[in-house]
């Protein structure tokens, strides 16, 4: 390749990564086997009440990002169902990782505001705190985050707290990651995207990647289907209508039109209609498929054939169809299988939505835009055998352009010393030069409301 064409490709490349900002996602091992009911690992933060909603484990995706001037490493989950962030306090004993507020120069702990915060299985109390966070080398200096000094039936086994990735606030003094970031310039588009990762063969291992400001092409197979969700004036969520739920090419199997319905990726399970749910088990018998409720679970157990005799789900948004097979909708554990979706209590409404969790996003390459109100999917490429760690990619990345820069100024040396050459008349005197050339050389959270 012509040595210019190639600087050029190089000073592209470097300008077309300047503006995203990316976190690894790894998924966490999956614990022993129990009641699934006890791996909660959806959150909802509300001072006065709450809408819990259940989650079993199914995946669970963490993101790893450092607070304070210690730069204390935390795996937070990412949870697009929510806005605040919180981590252990160092009174936690049964957290494997805390934070000291003390210990970092930069930490400011305000003990006057105390933050209850409700989950579907417990609850957590916090201080307010201020500190740095850092977002995969990006600092906010002064961000806000809740301080948990009090657990009550939530198990830190899997993940060390929550980054809530909303669409809005739920108080002034707890801005959202996307709007400080747009706020202090770092980014330049007020968006995000997720590439989760469907492989649980690589369970422990990075399987995914968020980046703020923008999307890497390379985890997608289709183009980008974009819906409109609402503004925050009518919910912090990032939440649009489902116009209809089908299974297979025609059969629709609910009553369901045009409800409300979150994407929410610190849910595990599909929540949806319980009608729905049972149409799902009535054409699994027809397909011969046997499943059963189980009442301690409060999921629906079938023959581990289901995966390969179900038949996709099918969402419809207006024009936008989205379809997810059953091989994702089917959950195994210890060689059990289960549907991994629960009944949504109670009237469908804006704030008792279907919760479209994990187990829907993992199919798609999500973009989530708050500057217009969208959140787009594509097809999301499959996850690749061999998962590297975050910080091989970006030293294979560091060597190779390396390699390139030495690449052409080797060139430009050796096109040069040949010029020399043919105003020589030794050869030996050009040889001798030319041994200096170069050598050839990767929940839905419901808040205070």
């Amino acid at each position: 390749m012509n040595p210019t064409k190639l600087f050029y490709l190089f000073t592209l490349l470097l300008l077309s990564t300047s503006q995203l900002i990316r976190l690894p996602l790894q998924t966490r091992p999956q614990p022993s086997k129990s009641s699934l009911k006890t791996h909660n690992i959806r959150f909802s933060s509300k001072q006065e009440a709450s809408i819990p909603i259940k989650n079993y484990l199914d995946i669970n995706y963490c993101g790893q990002v450092h607070i304070g001037s210690q730069k204390t490493k935390f795996d937070l989950i990412l949870d697009t169902g929510s806005s605040h962030i919180w981590i252990p306090d160092a009174s936690i004993q049964e957290a494997q990782n805390t934070f000291n507020c003390s210990k970092s120069e930069t930490c400011k702990m305000d003990k006057s505001k105390i933050i209850p915060l409700f989950y579907g299985l417990g609850y957590a109390v916090g201080y307010q705190m201020v500190d740095q966070l850092d977002l995969g080398g990006l600092i906010i200096s002064d961000f806000s985050m809740i301080s948990a000094f009090a657990l009550h039936a939530i198990q830190l086994r899997n993940y060390d707290g929550l980054i809530g990735l909303s669409l809005g606030r739920y108080k002034q003094d707890f801005p959202t990651v996307l709007e400080r970031l747009k706020e202090n310039k770092l980014i330049s588009v007020g968006s995000f995207s997720m590439y989760l990762g469907n492989g649980p063969e690589a369970s422990g291992s990075q399987t995914g990647e968020l980046i703020f400001g923008g999307f890497d092409p390379k985890y997608t197979q289709s183009e980008f289907q974009y819906v409109n969700v609402r503004k925050e004036t009518e919910t912090m969520y990032w939440s649009t209508d489902l116009a209809a739920l089908g299974y297979g090419v025609s059969v629709n199997l609910s009553s369901l039109r045009n409800v409300p319905v979150i994407f929410d990726s610190g849910t595990s399970l599909l929540i949806l209609p319980e009608d729905f749910i049972l149409g799902v088990t009535f054409q699994a018998g027809k397909a011969g498929v046997s499943c059963e409720y189980v009442k301690s679970e409060e999921l629906y157990k079938c023959d581990c054939s289901a995966k390969e005799k179900l038949d996709d789900l099918v969402f419809y948004f207006g024009e936008v169809v989205l379809k997810i097979p059953a091989s994702s909708y089917i959950y195994t554990e210890d060689e059990v299988c289960y549907l991994s979706m629960q009944v949504l209590d109670g009237q469908i409404k804006v704030d008792n939505p279907v919760v479209l969790g994990d187990v829907f996003l993992k199919n798609f390459y999500t973009m989530y835009t708050a500057d217009n109100y969208t959140v787009g999917f594509a097809k999301a490429s499959p996850l690749t055998k061999s998962v590297f760690p975050m910080w091989t990619v970006y030293v294979g990345g560091g060597v190779i352009l390396l390699v390139v820069a030495a690449g052409i100024i080797g060139y430009l040396l050796k096109k040069s010393q040949k010029n020399k050459l043919h105003n020589k008349s030794s050869y030996a005197e050009w040889s001798s030069r030319n041994d200096l050339g170069f050598t050839d050389v990767e929940h839905l959270e419901h808040s205070q409301y």
